[in-house]
């Protein structure tokens, strides 16, 4: 029967590897729909106004670049080698205890993968993927205001989804009436990013030292880090 290989522990382990992976795929997804926003907007002047907009665009792009080598690292150095070895070790057993034993290392270097088996670096990552979730809601808020104050002035008669026919100088008078907050809150998400980063980065180097399976994500993330961090 199934259930003597995935038992109750393993269930409640792939509901929790399940969870992490859909908590990278959708904070992904979201940066990707605010680099469309990005895209929409589109300033021709070098003002305190395009500052702020690259600013906000190099962080969506620093936090973008994070969860993809994160992603990377659970999907094509641990998850997808681990499988290939599970099934070949599958294609030698000669008992259930067998198949027992090679499922448990299977599911635990997927626990390991996804940071599930170190309680500070799941902290630590967890604080990050809020940070994104934070920001990108702020930042799809700050778009609806602008996009519904030009509705209310009749400068736009259908849905959001034609923002690309909005012109730079329609924005760009909504834009000016909010620049200062907007630029404050980028600022301290950007310090908020950064400074969780950081502590990811050497909770995971000491991690690293007593678990060789983090190696290869420090070896990702450090020059990574060393890259976005100076920015």
């Amino acid at each position: 029967p199934v259930c003597l290989i995935i038992d109750q522990k393993s269930q409640s382990n792939y509901k929790s590897i399940f969870r992490q992976l859909l908590a990278c795929k959708n904070a992904e997804k979201c940066l990707c729909d605010i680099w469309n926003w990005h895209k929409s907007i589109k300033y021709t002047n070098k003002n305190n106004q395009s500052k702020n907009i690259t600013l906000c665009n190099q962080l969506r792009h620093k936090m973008l670049l994070f969860i993809q080598a994160i992603q990377s690292y659970i999907y094509v150095d641990m998850i997808d080698p681990n499988w290939l070895l599970f099934n070949q070790q599958l294609q030698t057993v000669e008992t259930v205890e067998q198949i027992i034993q090679f499922h448990h290392i299977f599911v635990e270097n997927c626990n390991k993968a996804c940071l599930l088996t170190d309680s500070n670096l799941l902290k630590i990552f967890a604080k990050l993927l809020t940070v994104c979730e934070f920001f990108t809601n702020y930042i799809n808020e700050f778009s609806k205001t602008i996009y519904n104050q030009i509705q209310n002035e009749q400068l736009l008669k259908h849905n959001l989804k034609t923002s690309k026919n909005i012109s730079n100088q329609q924005i760009s008078q909504i834009f000016n009436q909010n620049d200062e907050g907007f630029f404050r809150t980028i600022i301290k998400f950007c310090q908020n990013f950064d400074n969780q980063l950081n502590i990811f980065i050497n909770e995971l180097k000491e991690s690293a030292l007593i678990n060789n399976c983090y190696c290869k994500l420090r070896d990702r993330l450090i020059p990574f880090t060393k890259f976005i961090l100076f920015q």
